[in-house]
């Protein structure tokens, strides 16, 4: 299989809300609106395999996590692949992708939060893989350092902060 990974058109908006493994009652309601609405801040990519949308993730020129933010380190957000269509490379492809957005837009690095639970153990392993390393200032719940000795539940929110030098 080919994997074709492109910028989202608004058609596709529709598609991504319906994708099979993605949990939508797990999102604000206008996740897909807020992302398909600022274009710029977010590109939303789309991985294709087969003709059929496989996957996608949010290019964020902007994030929330304060410093990303201060150093002008675009961030990889929300990366889905579909349940059937994994460990197929397509994850790394949108990876891929994503690189040469913040090449192209002379970014110096490239940075990601992932999800320190087991179901992002996939995640973490890929993102090693693919060059990022601990941006050092550890743990943050929803994009906010963690001190030592604050309690956080251990959800999709607590997240290590990775980089990659581009």
């Amino acid at each position: 299989m080919s994997t074709k990974i492109r910028m989202a058109e608004p058609q596709d908006r529709e598609i991504l809300e319906t994708l099979d493994g993605f949990d939508t009652s797990s999102v604000p309601e206008d996740y897909f609106d807020v992302h398909f609405t600022d274009t710029n801040k977010y590109t939303v990519c789309i991985a294709e395999e087969g003709g059929a949308v496989a996957g996608f993730c949010f290019y964020n020129r902007s994030p929330k996590y304060a410093l990303f933010n201060k150093l002008d380190i675009p961030e990889i957000q929300d990366l889905f692949v579909c349940p059937r269509y994994r460990q197929q490379g397509i994850g790394s492809a949108l990876i891929d992708y994503c690189e040469e957005l913040a090449r192209k837009e002379k970014a110096s690095h490239l940075g990601v939060g992932v999800g320190v639970h087991t179901d992002f153990g996939n995640a973490q392993r890929l993102y090693v893989k693919k060059g990022f390393e601990p941006d050092g200032q550890g743990a943050v719940y929803d994009r906010k350092t963690v001190t030592p000795m604050e309690v956080w539940p251990v959800d999709d929110d607590l997240c290590l902060m990775l980089i990659k030098k581009l």
